[in-house]
Protein backbone atom coordinates (compact mmCIF):
# COMPACT_ATOMS: atom_id res chain seq x y z
CA UNK A 1 0.00 0.00 0.00
CA UNK A 2 1.25 3.83 -0.80
CA UNK A 3 0.69 5.27 2.40
CA UNK A 4 2.19 8.13 1.31
CA UNK A 5 -0.48 9.04 -1.43
CA UNK A 6 -3.37 10.31 1.24
CA UNK A 7 -0.96 10.79 4.30
CA UNK A 8 1.98 13.02 2.78
CA UNK A 9 2.88 15.56 0.32
CA UNK A 10 4.16 12.71 -1.94
CA UNK A 11 6.09 15.00 -4.33
CA UNK A 12 8.16 16.07 -1.41
CA UNK A 13 9.31 13.08 0.14
CA UNK A 14 12.94 13.20 0.77
CA UNK A 15 14.26 9.81 2.70
CA UNK A 16 13.20 6.90 4.61
CA UNK A 17 14.76 5.02 6.97
CA UNK A 18 14.28 1.62 8.81
CA UNK A 19 14.70 1.24 12.64
CA UNK A 20 17.60 -1.42 13.27
CA UNK A 21 15.87 -2.60 16.69
CA UNK A 22 12.11 -2.86 15.92
CA UNK A 23 12.01 -2.51 11.58
CA UNK A 24 9.62 1.04 11.99
CA UNK A 25 9.93 3.12 8.68
CA UNK A 26 10.80 6.13 9.31
CA UNK A 27 9.70 9.25 6.81
CA UNK A 28 11.26 12.41 6.30
CA UNK A 29 8.31 14.51 4.97
CA UNK A 30 9.57 17.34 3.70
CA UNK A 31 7.05 20.05 2.73
CA UNK A 32 4.82 19.13 5.86
CA UNK A 33 8.07 19.83 7.82
CA UNK A 34 7.47 16.72 10.35
CA UNK A 35 8.76 13.21 10.64
CA UNK A 36 6.84 10.16 10.26
CA UNK A 37 6.52 6.73 11.38
CA UNK A 38 5.17 3.34 10.21
CA UNK A 39 4.78 0.90 12.57
CA UNK A 40 6.00 -2.60 11.06
CA UNK A 41 3.74 -4.92 12.74
CA UNK A 42 0.01 -2.45 12.72
CA UNK A 43 1.27 -0.58 9.27
CA UNK A 44 -0.32 2.66 11.04
CA UNK A 45 1.39 5.61 10.45
CA UNK A 46 1.62 8.71 12.54
CA UNK A 47 3.43 11.79 12.77
CA UNK A 48 6.79 11.48 14.82
CA UNK A 49 7.56 15.13 15.60
CA UNK A 50 7.33 18.35 13.67
CA UNK A 51 10.67 19.37 12.45
CA UNK A 52 11.43 22.38 10.34
CA UNK A 53 12.45 21.30 6.78
CA UNK A 54 12.87 17.66 7.44
CA UNK A 55 15.62 15.79 4.70
CA UNK A 56 17.10 12.90 6.50
CA UNK A 57 16.17 10.52 9.45
CA UNK A 58 19.27 8.32 11.32
CA UNK A 59 17.94 5.95 14.37
CA UNK A 60 20.81 4.91 16.96
CA UNK A 61 21.29 0.74 16.74
CA UNK A 62 22.08 1.31 20.42
CA UNK A 63 19.28 4.02 21.86
CA UNK A 64 16.55 4.24 19.22
CA UNK A 65 16.41 7.66 19.31
CA UNK A 66 16.17 9.49 16.01
CA UNK A 67 18.84 12.42 14.33
CA UNK A 68 16.89 14.57 11.93
CA UNK A 69 18.61 17.22 9.67
CA UNK A 70 17.02 20.80 8.84
CA UNK A 71 18.56 23.09 6.75
CA UNK A 72 21.38 24.35 9.10
CA UNK A 73 20.31 21.55 12.54
CA UNK A 74 20.26 18.16 13.44
CA UNK A 75 17.59 17.73 15.39
CA UNK A 76 17.08 14.65 18.52
CA UNK A 77 13.54 12.59 19.11
CA UNK A 78 13.92 10.52 21.80
CA UNK A 79 12.49 6.82 21.48
CA UNK A 80 11.00 6.04 24.53
CA UNK A 81 7.84 7.07 24.22
CA UNK A 82 7.15 5.11 21.30
CA UNK A 83 8.09 7.78 18.77
CA UNK A 84 4.31 9.15 18.59
CA UNK A 85 3.84 12.94 19.19
CA UNK A 86 7.38 13.37 20.74
CA UNK A 87 9.55 17.03 20.81
CA UNK A 88 12.25 17.42 18.42
CA UNK A 89 15.14 19.24 20.47
CA UNK A 90 18.08 21.16 18.38
CA UNK A 91 21.36 19.58 19.42
CA UNK A 92 24.01 21.09 17.34
CA UNK A 93 23.65 23.74 14.45
CA UNK A 94 21.51 26.77 14.37
CA UNK A 95 19.41 28.70 11.92
CA UNK A 96 21.77 31.46 11.16
CA UNK A 97 24.08 28.49 9.08
CA UNK A 98 28.45 28.64 9.59
CA UNK A 99 30.57 26.60 9.64
CA UNK A 100 32.59 27.59 13.67
CA UNK A 101 32.23 25.31 16.25
CA UNK A 102 34.37 22.24 16.06
CA UNK A 103 35.89 20.32 19.14
CA UNK A 104 33.40 21.90 21.34
CA UNK A 105 29.73 20.99 22.26
CA UNK A 106 27.57 19.99 20.03
CA UNK A 107 25.15 22.56 21.06
CA UNK A 108 27.74 25.30 20.39
CA UNK A 109 28.60 24.27 16.96
CA UNK A 110 27.33 25.48 13.37
CA UNK A 111 26.05 23.79 10.29
CA UNK A 112 25.62 25.27 6.69
CA UNK A 113 23.05 22.94 4.78
CA UNK A 114 23.73 19.83 6.38
CA UNK A 115 22.09 16.92 4.70
CA UNK A 116 22.99 13.21 5.01
CA UNK A 117 23.42 11.74 8.57
CA UNK A 118 24.34 8.70 9.83
CA UNK A 119 24.81 6.73 13.07
CA UNK A 120 27.93 4.23 13.17
CA UNK A 121 27.48 1.00 15.73
CA UNK A 122 29.04 2.50 18.48
CA UNK A 123 26.52 5.34 18.43
CA UNK A 124 28.62 8.27 16.86
CA UNK A 125 26.77 10.13 14.61
CA UNK A 126 27.86 11.40 10.87
CA UNK A 127 26.79 14.39 8.90
CA UNK A 128 27.62 15.57 5.74
CA UNK A 129 27.65 19.51 6.18
CA UNK A 130 27.17 20.08 2.59
CA UNK A 131 27.86 24.04 2.00
CA UNK A 132 30.87 23.66 4.34
CA UNK A 133 32.31 20.83 2.26
CA UNK A 134 32.80 18.62 5.48
CA UNK A 135 31.40 15.60 7.35
CA UNK A 136 31.26 16.48 11.35
CA UNK A 137 31.39 13.62 13.53
CA UNK A 138 29.65 13.91 17.25
CA UNK A 139 30.93 11.65 19.33
CA UNK A 140 28.96 10.07 22.00
CA UNK A 141 25.48 10.78 20.54
CA UNK A 142 22.76 7.79 20.61
CA UNK A 143 25.05 6.04 23.23
CA UNK A 144 23.08 6.81 26.46
CA UNK A 145 20.20 8.75 26.94
CA UNK A 146 21.96 11.67 28.47
CA UNK A 147 25.06 12.03 26.33
CA UNK A 148 27.53 14.38 26.64
CA UNK A 149 28.14 15.57 23.41
CA UNK A 150 30.94 16.90 21.46
CA UNK A 151 31.63 17.30 17.91
CA UNK A 152 34.57 17.77 15.28
CA UNK A 153 35.23 18.42 12.13
CA UNK A 154 36.43 15.84 9.40
CA UNK A 155 38.67 17.48 6.57
CA UNK A 156 39.63 15.90 2.97
CA UNK A 157 36.20 13.46 2.74
CA UNK A 158 33.42 14.80 1.48
CA UNK A 159 30.09 13.07 0.36
CA UNK A 160 29.79 15.87 -1.83
CA UNK A 161 32.91 17.74 -3.32
CA UNK A 162 36.19 16.28 -3.10
CA UNK A 163 39.21 18.73 -3.86
CA UNK A 164 42.19 17.82 -5.35
CA UNK A 165 45.85 19.48 -4.65
CA UNK A 166 49.25 18.99 -3.46
CA UNK A 167 49.38 16.87 -0.12
CA UNK A 168 53.09 18.03 0.18
CA UNK A 169 56.25 19.11 -1.56
CA UNK A 170 60.26 17.90 -1.63
CA UNK A 171 62.70 17.29 -4.23
CA UNK A 172 63.48 13.97 -5.89
CA UNK A 173 60.60 11.74 -4.19
CA UNK A 174 61.20 8.39 -4.92
CA UNK A 175 58.57 6.50 -2.51
CA UNK A 176 55.30 6.45 -0.58
CA UNK A 177 53.39 4.20 1.15
CA UNK A 178 50.71 4.40 4.02
CA UNK A 179 50.00 2.58 6.86
CA UNK A 180 47.88 -0.55 6.26
CA UNK A 181 47.04 -0.38 10.33
CA UNK A 182 46.24 4.13 9.76
CA UNK A 183 45.56 5.15 6.55
CA UNK A 184 45.85 8.47 7.84
CA UNK A 185 49.69 8.13 8.16
CA UNK A 186 52.21 7.95 4.82
CA UNK A 187 55.86 8.14 4.95
CA UNK A 188 57.25 8.92 1.70
CA UNK A 189 61.65 9.00 1.06
CA UNK A 190 63.33 12.01 -0.54
CA UNK A 191 66.84 12.41 -1.45
CA UNK A 192 68.77 14.63 -3.18
CA UNK A 193 72.88 14.11 -2.96
CA UNK A 194 73.48 17.92 -4.51
CA UNK A 195 71.59 19.31 -1.45
CA UNK A 196 72.60 16.54 1.35
CA UNK A 197 69.19 15.76 1.40
CA UNK A 198 67.73 12.15 2.67
CA UNK A 199 64.56 11.72 4.58
CA UNK A 200 61.96 9.63 5.24
CA UNK A 201 58.75 11.95 5.64
CA UNK A 202 55.55 11.27 7.83
CA UNK A 203 52.07 12.66 6.28
CA UNK A 204 49.46 13.40 8.55
CA UNK A 205 45.89 13.57 7.38
CA UNK A 206 44.33 13.87 10.66
CA UNK A 207 44.33 17.44 11.05
CA UNK A 208 41.78 20.21 10.71
CA UNK A 209 43.04 21.81 7.79
CA UNK A 210 41.36 22.81 4.09
CA UNK A 211 40.71 19.61 1.70
CA UNK A 212 44.03 18.19 -0.09
CA UNK A 213 46.70 19.24 2.91
CA UNK A 214 48.44 16.87 4.99
CA UNK A 215 51.00 17.62 7.99
CA UNK A 216 54.69 16.75 6.61
CA UNK A 217 56.84 15.98 9.91
CA UNK A 218 60.36 14.77 9.83
CA UNK A 219 60.49 10.85 10.76
CA UNK A 220 63.74 9.04 9.70
CA UNK A 221 66.97 11.67 9.11
CA UNK A 222 68.21 14.80 9.63
CA UNK A 223 67.30 17.09 7.28
CA UNK A 224 70.71 18.23 5.18
CA UNK A 225 72.74 16.03 6.96
CA UNK A 226 73.87 13.33 4.43
CA UNK A 227 75.64 10.90 6.16
CA UNK A 228 78.40 9.22 4.20
CA UNK A 229 79.35 6.35 6.61
CA UNK A 230 76.55 3.54 6.43
CA UNK A 231 74.86 2.34 9.73
CA UNK A 232 76.21 5.28 12.15
CA UNK A 233 73.66 5.81 14.91
CA UNK A 234 71.73 2.44 14.69
CA UNK A 235 70.00 1.22 16.63
CA UNK A 236 68.71 4.53 17.85
CA UNK A 237 65.83 7.05 17.38
CA UNK A 238 65.39 7.51 13.65
CA UNK A 239 65.02 11.07 13.78
CA UNK A 240 68.58 11.67 14.88
CA UNK A 241 69.95 8.66 12.27
CA UNK A 242 71.36 10.34 9.68
CA UNK A 243 70.53 8.50 6.27
CA UNK A 244 73.33 8.34 3.09
CA UNK A 245 70.23 7.49 -0.13
CA UNK A 246 66.95 6.31 0.99
CA UNK A 247 65.09 4.46 -1.30
CA UNK A 248 61.57 2.63 -1.18
CA UNK A 249 59.81 1.53 2.21
CA UNK A 250 57.70 -1.55 3.19
CA UNK A 251 55.33 -1.52 6.13
CA UNK A 252 54.67 -4.62 7.61
CA UNK A 253 50.92 -5.16 7.44
CA UNK A 254 50.58 -6.49 10.94
CA UNK A 255 52.65 -4.87 13.39
CA UNK A 256 52.90 -1.80 11.02
CA UNK A 257 56.89 -1.52 11.67
CA UNK A 258 58.21 -0.01 8.67
CA UNK A 259 61.31 -0.82 6.70
CA UNK A 260 63.86 0.92 4.66
CA UNK A 261 65.80 0.56 1.94
CA UNK A 262 68.98 3.12 2.48
CA UNK A 263 73.18 2.75 2.11
CA UNK A 264 72.94 -0.54 0.71
CA UNK A 265 70.99 -2.04 3.45
CA UNK A 266 67.81 -2.80 4.84
CA UNK A 267 66.62 -0.98 7.58
CA UNK A 268 64.01 -1.35 10.02
CA UNK A 269 61.57 0.93 12.52
CA UNK A 270 60.00 -0.43 15.13
CA UNK A 271 57.03 0.55 16.22
CA UNK A 272 56.53 -0.76 19.63
CA UNK A 273 59.82 0.68 20.73
CA UNK A 274 59.76 3.43 18.53
CA UNK A 275 63.55 3.10 17.42
CA UNK A 276 65.49 2.13 14.38
CA UNK A 277 67.89 -0.80 13.93
CA UNK A 278 69.83 -2.33 11.21
CA UNK A 279 68.59 -5.83 9.51
CA UNK A 280 71.22 -6.69 7.10
CA UNK A 281 72.68 -6.11 3.69
CA UNK A 282 76.31 -7.28 1.95
CA UNK A 283 76.63 -8.87 -1.24
CA UNK A 284 74.35 -11.41 -2.37
CA UNK A 285 75.62 -14.60 -3.31
CA UNK A 286 72.59 -15.84 -4.44
CA UNK A 287 73.34 -19.78 -3.05
CA UNK A 288 70.47 -21.14 -1.83
CA UNK A 289 68.98 -19.36 1.35
CA UNK A 290 71.32 -17.22 3.27
CA UNK A 291 71.34 -15.41 6.66
CA UNK A 292 68.63 -12.47 6.07
CA UNK A 293 71.56 -10.79 8.07
CA UNK A 294 74.30 -10.11 5.62
CA UNK A 295 73.05 -11.31 2.02
CA UNK A 296 71.36 -8.97 -0.17
CA UNK A 297 72.80 -6.08 -1.67
CA UNK A 298 71.03 -2.47 -2.46
CA UNK A 299 66.89 -3.34 -2.51
CA UNK A 300 65.08 -0.28 -4.95
CA UNK A 301 61.93 -1.70 -4.33
CA UNK A 302 59.96 -3.96 -1.65
CA UNK A 303 56.70 -5.01 -0.57
CA UNK A 304 54.87 -7.58 1.71
CA UNK A 305 53.08 -10.61 1.32
CA UNK A 306 49.46 -10.67 2.90
CA UNK A 307 50.27 -11.85 6.41
CA UNK A 308 53.77 -9.89 6.38
CA UNK A 309 55.69 -13.04 6.87
CA UNK A 310 57.64 -12.61 3.30
CA UNK A 311 59.33 -9.69 2.03
CA UNK A 312 60.27 -9.07 -1.89
CA UNK A 313 62.68 -7.27 -2.81
CA UNK A 314 64.14 -5.52 -5.97
CA UNK A 315 67.67 -5.88 -5.88
CA UNK A 316 69.62 -3.36 -7.65
CA UNK A 317 71.33 -4.74 -10.89
CA UNK A 318 70.77 -8.21 -9.91
CA UNK A 319 67.16 -10.28 -9.88
CA UNK A 320 64.74 -10.65 -7.37
CA UNK A 321 65.09 -11.64 -3.44
CA UNK A 322 63.12 -12.75 -0.36
CA UNK A 323 63.33 -12.77 3.17
CA UNK A 324 61.54 -15.49 5.06
CA UNK A 325 60.74 -13.80 8.48
CA UNK A 326 59.96 -17.70 9.56
CA UNK A 327 63.17 -19.13 8.65
CA UNK A 328 64.88 -15.69 8.88
CA UNK A 329 66.64 -16.75 5.64
CA UNK A 330 67.25 -14.76 2.41
CA UNK A 331 66.97 -16.15 -1.32
CA UNK A 332 66.64 -15.59 -4.58
CA UNK A 333 62.70 -15.83 -5.92
CA UNK A 334 63.46 -19.09 -8.40
CA UNK A 335 63.61 -18.04 -12.12
CA UNK A 336 64.62 -14.16 -11.71
CA UNK A 337 67.49 -13.87 -13.33
CA UNK A 338 67.18 -10.92 -14.43
CA UNK A 339 70.43 -9.12 -14.91
CA UNK A 340 71.74 -5.56 -15.34
CA UNK A 341 68.02 -4.26 -14.63
CA UNK A 342 65.65 -3.62 -11.57
CA UNK A 343 62.32 -5.06 -10.80
CA UNK A 344 59.62 -3.82 -8.55
CA UNK A 345 57.17 -6.66 -6.93
CA UNK A 346 53.44 -6.04 -6.13
CA UNK A 347 51.62 -8.75 -4.18
CA UNK A 348 48.11 -9.38 -5.15
CA UNK A 349 45.66 -8.54 -1.94
CA UNK A 350 43.12 -10.68 -3.49
CA UNK A 351 45.25 -13.92 -4.21
CA UNK A 352 48.73 -13.29 -2.65
CA UNK A 353 50.14 -14.26 -6.00
CA UNK A 354 53.53 -12.00 -6.92
CA UNK A 355 53.57 -9.84 -9.64
CA UNK A 356 56.95 -8.26 -11.23
CA UNK A 357 57.72 -5.73 -13.23
CA UNK A 358 60.87 -6.23 -14.39
CA UNK A 359 63.19 -3.07 -16.20
CA UNK A 360 63.43 -4.12 -19.97
CA UNK A 361 61.90 -7.44 -19.70
CA UNK A 362 58.25 -7.16 -18.93
CA UNK A 363 55.63 -8.32 -16.68
CA UNK A 364 55.94 -12.14 -14.45
CA UNK A 365 53.72 -13.41 -12.44
CA UNK A 366 55.51 -15.53 -9.44
CA UNK A 367 53.54 -18.18 -7.65
CA UNK A 368 54.64 -18.21 -3.70
CA UNK A 369 52.90 -22.35 -3.83
CA UNK A 370 54.52 -23.92 -6.42
CA UNK A 371 57.61 -21.79 -6.59
CA UNK A 372 57.13 -20.95 -10.36
CA UNK A 373 57.57 -18.40 -12.50
CA UNK A 374 55.27 -17.37 -15.50
CA UNK A 375 55.91 -14.63 -18.13
CA UNK A 376 52.57 -12.82 -18.77
CA UNK A 377 54.11 -10.04 -21.03
CA UNK A 378 56.38 -8.26 -22.79
CA UNK A 379 55.18 -6.01 -24.29
CA UNK A 380 55.16 -3.69 -21.61
CA UNK A 381 58.75 -2.94 -22.34
CA UNK A 382 60.08 -0.44 -19.18
CA UNK A 383 57.39 -1.12 -16.57
CA UNK A 384 58.06 0.62 -13.01
CA UNK A 385 54.72 0.64 -10.53
CA UNK A 386 51.75 -1.95 -10.24
CA UNK A 387 48.49 -2.33 -9.17
CA UNK A 388 45.65 -4.11 -9.29
CA UNK A 389 41.53 -3.60 -10.09
CA UNK A 390 40.42 -4.84 -6.00
CA UNK A 391 36.79 -6.35 -8.16
CA UNK A 392 38.19 -7.41 -11.54
CA UNK A 393 41.56 -8.28 -10.94
CA UNK A 394 43.19 -6.59 -13.86
CA UNK A 395 46.67 -5.40 -13.51
CA UNK A 396 47.75 -1.90 -13.71
CA UNK A 397 51.27 -0.71 -14.88
CA UNK A 398 52.96 2.53 -15.74
CA UNK A 399 55.61 2.55 -18.65
CA UNK A 400 58.30 5.20 -18.16
CA UNK A 401 59.69 4.35 -21.83
CA UNK A 402 56.20 4.25 -23.97
CA UNK A 403 54.74 7.00 -21.47
CA UNK A 404 52.05 4.79 -20.65
CA UNK A 405 49.41 2.96 -18.80
CA UNK A 406 48.20 -0.16 -19.48
CA UNK A 407 46.15 -2.41 -18.17
CA UNK A 408 46.06 -6.51 -18.53
CA UNK A 409 43.10 -8.20 -18.22
CA UNK A 410 43.12 -10.67 -15.35
CA UNK A 411 43.17 -14.56 -16.93
CA UNK A 412 43.85 -13.47 -20.43
CA UNK A 413 46.79 -10.73 -19.72
CA UNK A 414 45.65 -8.84 -22.83
CA UNK A 415 47.44 -5.37 -23.12
CA UNK A 416 45.49 -2.97 -23.49
CA UNK A 417 46.47 1.42 -23.64
CA UNK A 418 44.62 2.93 -21.41
CA UNK A 419 46.25 6.45 -21.13
CA UNK A 420 49.12 8.50 -22.02
CA UNK A 421 51.69 10.06 -19.73
CA UNK A 422 54.52 12.11 -19.29
CA UNK A 423 58.02 10.81 -19.09
CA UNK A 424 58.03 11.22 -15.20
CA UNK A 425 55.18 9.39 -14.40
CA UNK A 426 55.95 5.86 -12.53
CA UNK A 427 53.92 5.46 -9.78
CA UNK A 428 50.37 5.02 -9.09
CA UNK A 429 48.00 3.46 -6.46
CA UNK A 430 44.62 2.38 -6.31
CA UNK A 431 42.04 4.22 -4.31
CA UNK A 432 40.14 1.40 -1.88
Amino acid sequence: RDWSSDVCSSDLLQFITVSPIDGSIFVADYANNRVRVINSTTRVINTVSIVSGAYRVAVSPITGDLAVTGTNQVYTVSGRWGYVDTPAKVFAGSDAGGGTGDSGPASAAYLNNARDIFYAANGDLYIADNSAQRIKLIFGHGKSKYPNWSVTGIPKFSKFVLKPGTLASASYMLDIQCSPLNRKLCYFTEYNSGSSIAMVWQLNFDVEDTPAVATKTAFWGVYGQRTTVCQQGYPGNPSTIKLHSPQSLAIHPITGDIYLADCAGLYVWNATTKNASYVGGGSASWNGEQPMTSQFYAPISMAFNNDGSRLYMGISGERVGMIDFTTRKFKQVPGTGFTSTAAWPFVSPLTGMVYLAVFNYGIYQYNPATSTLTTLSTAVVWPRDMEQDPVTGDLYVTDSNQQKLYKLSNGTWAVTSVASLSANCQGLTWNA
